[in-house]
């Protein structure tokens, strides 16, 4: 692949800008605590509005989310409690719209006895950097990073996977007619599997519409089927599932839907899963409507 000058330089430009923003840029490390009652997981409501900041903070970057519990009762319950009021927290954050992909770590330290009250115990610590670069610095790359990527070698590979995904979705029910209707290399969005918020969980309600695939792959035996996952926002690769602690949560819930075809004796040589993360969005994201129609599952079939 040959690189024009133009693009060398430009390459060269970009570096210096940034070590220049570096010096600007500046970070600090926040922390916010909340609080639970005994032996509980729920978030009381001044708490809540705590979380709410930094859920919608943008500027929040290396998120750690430490659980912990006093010391009363037995040790081992303690720690799965410490976990819980972690992934309670992780969860509502989640719900409030941060990108998963800023969280580092999500653990449960189990009973502390730092405090001299037991209720100062039973909390869960949010840490996070918060960094921002001058608006005219960061306008400045901005404008440098787009010329750069005018003036860069074409990826064609790279460019036909961007359009062609779009061209070959459809949008429609699950049922028998929209499966017939599709042919071999085109998607279907099935916008009725949904899982809870930040986990590979599928929703109960979602359940019947796995039991229609399920009923689908036994109608069509010949039908051979690709299930992918995608996730919504601004992710820089997958989103972080706190049961595995990767950032795989789209392969992660491609994975939940193709086991329980699975478990419902669908044949694997019809199956495959694969998680796309947020690298195949439909539409550009300007509201919750918009999240939730990149946030799917979807099918793409294979053979008929």
């Amino acid at each position: 692949m040959r690189y024009t000058t133009k693009y060398i330089m430009m390459q060269s430009v970009l570096m210096i800008l940034f070590f220049l923003c570096a010096s600007f840029i500046w970070t600090q490390e926040q922390q916010v605590v909340v609080h639970f009652d005994v032996n509980e997981t729920t978030l009381q409501a001044a708490d809540q509005q705590k979380l709410v900041t930094v859920a919608q903070n943008d500027r929040a970057n290396h998120i750690e989310i430490e659980g912990y519990a006093d010391t009363t009762g037995n040790e081992a319950n303690n720690q799965q409690l410490s976990k819980d009021r972690a992934l309670a927290v992780y969860r509502f954050l989640v719900e409030q719209g941060m990108d998963t992909s800023v969280v580092q770590s999500i653990i449960g330290r189990g009973q502390v006895s730092k405090y001299g009250e037991l209720a100062a115990n039973r909390k869960t610590v949010v840490t996070y950097t918060e960094t921002e670069i001058p608006s005219k610095a960061k306008d400045t790359v901005v404008k440098v990073v787009r010329e750069v990527r005018e003036t860069a070698p074409s990826k064609k590979e790279e460019r036909v996977e961007k359009i062609d995904h779009k061209s070959k979705t459809r949008d429609g029910k699950l049922n028998k007619k929209t499966v017939e209707a599709l042919e071999v290399g085109e998607i279907l969005n099935v916008s009725d599997i949904q899982f809870i918020p930040g986990r590979h969980t599928i929703k109960r309600k979602s359940q019947r519409t796995v039991k229609k695939l399920i009923r689908i792959m036994e109608d069509y035996p010949s039908l051979v089927i690709e299930i992918q996952g995608h996730i919504c926002c601004k992710y820089r690769n997958d989103g972080l599932d706190p049961a595995t602690g990767k950032q795989n949560l789209s392969k992660m819930r491609a994975l939940e839907v193709y086991k329980a075809l699975l478990d419902a004796g669908i044949a694997k040589n019809r199956l495959t899963y694969k998680g796309y993360g947020p690298t195949r969005k439909l539409v550009k994201e300007t509201d919750e409507a918009s999240r939730q129609r990149n946030r799917r599952v979807s099918i793409e079939v294979l053979a008929k």
